[in-house]
Protein backbone atom coordinates (compact mmCIF):
# COMPACT_ATOMS: atom_id res chain seq x y z
CA UNK A 1 0.00 0.00 0.00
CA UNK A 2 1.06 3.46 -0.91
CA UNK A 3 2.40 5.96 1.83
CA UNK A 4 -0.38 8.64 0.67
CA UNK A 5 -3.34 5.56 0.65
CA UNK A 6 -1.98 4.62 4.30
CA UNK A 7 -1.97 8.11 5.71
CA UNK A 8 -5.66 8.93 4.56
CA UNK A 9 -7.21 5.32 5.65
CA UNK A 10 -5.77 5.44 8.71
CA UNK A 11 -6.62 9.45 9.25
CA UNK A 12 -4.09 9.80 11.80
CA UNK A 13 -3.27 13.20 9.82
CA UNK A 14 -5.53 16.02 8.50
CA UNK A 15 -6.48 15.89 4.82
CA UNK A 16 -4.10 19.15 4.40
CA UNK A 17 -1.17 17.64 5.51
CA UNK A 18 -2.34 14.14 3.71
CA UNK A 19 -2.09 16.05 0.59
CA UNK A 20 0.54 17.89 0.65
CA UNK A 21 2.40 14.78 1.89
CA UNK A 22 1.37 13.31 -1.48
CA UNK A 23 1.45 16.26 -3.65
CA UNK A 24 4.76 16.06 -5.70
CA UNK A 25 7.87 17.71 -4.50
CA UNK A 26 8.75 20.85 -6.55
CA UNK A 27 12.34 20.93 -7.38
CA UNK A 28 14.55 23.21 -5.16
CA UNK A 29 15.53 26.42 -6.83
CA UNK A 30 19.17 26.72 -7.70
CA UNK A 31 21.13 29.28 -5.43
CA UNK A 32 21.80 32.63 -6.55
CA UNK A 33 24.91 33.56 -7.89
CA UNK A 34 26.93 35.59 -6.00
CA UNK A 35 27.76 38.60 -8.18
CA UNK A 36 26.42 40.94 -5.60
CA UNK A 37 27.86 44.36 -6.01
CA UNK A 38 28.11 47.04 -3.74
CA UNK A 39 28.64 50.81 -4.10
CA UNK A 40 31.04 51.46 -1.39
CA UNK A 41 34.60 50.18 -1.30
CA UNK A 42 34.74 47.24 1.52
CA UNK A 43 36.16 49.01 4.82
CA UNK A 44 35.69 52.87 3.48
CA UNK A 45 34.16 55.04 6.15
CA UNK A 46 32.14 57.96 5.50
CA UNK A 47 33.97 61.36 6.09
CA UNK A 48 31.73 62.04 8.69
CA UNK A 49 31.68 58.81 10.90
CA UNK A 50 35.62 58.91 10.60
CA UNK A 51 35.90 62.08 11.94
CA UNK A 52 33.01 61.78 14.86
CA UNK A 53 35.03 58.70 15.46
CA UNK A 54 38.94 60.60 15.68
CA UNK A 55 37.35 63.31 18.01
CA UNK A 56 36.10 60.58 20.37
CA UNK A 57 39.05 59.61 20.74
CA UNK A 58 40.80 63.22 21.07
CA UNK A 59 38.00 64.38 23.64
CA UNK A 60 38.92 61.31 25.70
CA UNK A 61 42.37 62.44 25.85
CA UNK A 62 41.36 65.86 26.22
CA UNK A 63 38.17 66.46 27.45
CA UNK A 64 37.95 70.14 27.94
CA UNK A 65 39.95 70.60 24.17
CA UNK A 66 37.81 72.51 21.72
CA UNK A 67 37.05 71.79 17.88
CA UNK A 68 39.64 73.55 15.22
CA UNK A 69 38.37 71.72 12.43
CA UNK A 70 38.20 68.70 10.36
CA UNK A 71 40.32 68.17 6.91
CA UNK A 72 40.77 65.40 4.47
CA UNK A 73 42.97 65.74 1.11
CA UNK A 74 45.06 63.57 -0.39
CA UNK A 75 48.36 66.03 -1.28
CA UNK A 76 50.53 67.81 1.11
CA UNK A 77 48.95 70.88 1.46
CA UNK A 78 48.73 73.77 4.22
CA UNK A 79 46.02 74.08 6.36
CA UNK A 80 45.31 77.22 8.49
CA UNK A 81 43.09 77.00 12.01
CA UNK A 82 41.41 79.99 13.09
CA UNK A 83 43.24 81.88 16.36
CA UNK A 84 41.61 80.05 19.68
CA UNK A 85 39.98 81.51 21.98
CA UNK A 86 41.48 80.19 24.70
CA UNK A 87 44.38 81.77 27.50
CA UNK A 88 47.79 80.67 26.98
CA UNK A 89 49.39 78.30 27.48
CA UNK A 90 47.42 76.42 24.46
CA UNK A 91 48.25 73.46 22.88
CA UNK A 92 46.82 72.30 19.64
CA UNK A 93 45.92 68.75 19.56
CA UNK A 94 46.36 66.60 16.29
CA UNK A 95 44.85 63.07 14.91
CA UNK A 96 45.66 62.43 11.57
CA UNK A 97 45.16 58.46 9.97
CA UNK A 98 45.61 58.05 6.60
CA UNK A 99 45.85 55.26 3.59
CA UNK A 100 49.21 53.36 3.25
CA UNK A 101 51.74 51.89 5.35
CA UNK A 102 54.40 55.44 4.27
CA UNK A 103 55.12 57.83 7.19
CA UNK A 104 53.26 61.22 7.49
CA UNK A 105 54.67 64.79 8.83
CA UNK A 106 52.23 67.78 10.37
CA UNK A 107 54.81 70.86 10.78
CA UNK A 108 53.23 73.37 13.57
CA UNK A 109 54.75 76.90 11.85
CA UNK A 110 55.27 79.37 14.31
CA UNK A 111 58.59 81.38 16.04
CA UNK A 112 59.33 78.06 17.23
CA UNK A 113 57.57 75.39 14.60
CA UNK A 114 57.42 71.65 15.68
CA UNK A 115 56.92 68.71 13.78
CA UNK A 116 55.06 65.50 14.12
CA UNK A 117 54.56 61.97 12.70
CA UNK A 118 53.49 58.74 12.50
CA UNK A 119 52.97 55.93 9.94
CA UNK A 120 49.70 55.33 8.36
CA UNK A 121 47.22 52.78 7.93
CA UNK A 122 45.45 51.26 10.75
CA UNK A 123 48.53 49.73 13.37
CA UNK A 124 46.92 52.58 15.27
CA UNK A 125 46.17 56.15 16.42
CA UNK A 126 48.52 58.81 17.44
CA UNK A 127 47.50 62.08 19.29
CA UNK A 128 49.72 65.00 19.40
CA UNK A 129 49.33 67.82 20.95
CA UNK A 130 52.07 70.64 20.51
CA UNK A 131 52.19 74.16 22.07
CA UNK A 132 51.71 76.97 20.51
CA UNK A 133 53.83 80.31 20.93
CA UNK A 134 50.50 83.20 20.57
CA UNK A 135 47.63 81.44 20.41
CA UNK A 136 46.19 84.61 19.78
CA UNK A 137 47.34 84.30 16.18
CA UNK A 138 46.27 81.95 13.53
CA UNK A 139 47.90 78.58 13.72
CA UNK A 140 49.41 77.07 10.04
CA UNK A 141 49.92 73.61 9.41
CA UNK A 142 51.96 72.02 6.71
CA UNK A 143 50.93 68.46 6.28
CA UNK A 144 53.15 65.93 4.60
CA UNK A 145 51.51 62.39 3.63
CA UNK A 146 52.58 59.95 1.23
CA UNK A 147 51.99 60.53 -2.43
CA UNK A 148 48.52 58.69 -3.06
CA UNK A 149 47.61 58.59 0.22
CA UNK A 150 44.18 60.02 1.52
CA UNK A 151 44.38 61.31 5.20
CA UNK A 152 41.94 62.68 7.60
CA UNK A 153 43.16 65.51 10.05
CA UNK A 154 40.97 66.06 13.23
CA UNK A 155 42.33 69.53 15.34
CA UNK A 156 41.57 70.73 18.61
CA UNK A 157 42.65 73.30 20.77
CA UNK A 158 43.59 72.63 24.31
CA UNK A 159 44.56 74.39 27.55
CA UNK A 160 48.31 73.52 28.13
CA UNK A 161 47.30 71.89 31.52
CA UNK A 162 44.40 70.21 30.17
Amino acid sequence: MNTCRRLSLLGALPLATVLGACAPQAASPSPMPATATSTAPVGTTPDAQRFASQGEKVMAQYPHAVPAGDFSGDTDESITLPAADLSAPVEVVLLLTCTGTDTYSITVEQAHPNTIGATCGTAGTSIAAVPLDDPSEPTTLQIDVPDGSDYWLTTYYTRKDG
